[in-house]
């Protein structure tokens, strides 16, 4: 009997939450490897933070500063801060993602 294919009936979430299982990701290559954009990720990052198997499941990378090294606060945690307040740079790496 040939394998079963990947079940194409699971949400845009639980796979999202598949992918984050795997390791830390920015929101940018969770929607290339989706293939959705990356506000829709966002939306559903914040969905999976909310619900009760997301609640101190997902973690979060802060943003840094790839000149100074300075953590970088956004007020939004799922979007991308625009520059570093410190140093004005603008080499900022994105928050990353992952489900422990």
């Amino acid at each position: 009997m040939p394998e079963d294919p990947p079940s194409r009936a699971s949400t845009a979430r639980e796979r999202l939450a598949e992918e984050l299982k795997r390791g830390f990701a920015s929101v940018k290559t969770l929607a290339h490897r989706s293939g959705l954009t990356e506000g829709r990720v966002r939306e559903h990052l914040r969905r999976l933070a909310a619900s009760p198997e997301g609640r101190g499941e997902l973690e979060r990378q802060e943003p840094t500063c790839r000149r100074c090294g300075h953590v970088v606060e956004a007020p939004d945690p799922f979007a991308m801060p625009g520059r570093c307040p410190r140093c004005h740079s603008d080499h900022v790496e994105p928050p990353r993602f992952r489900i422990v």
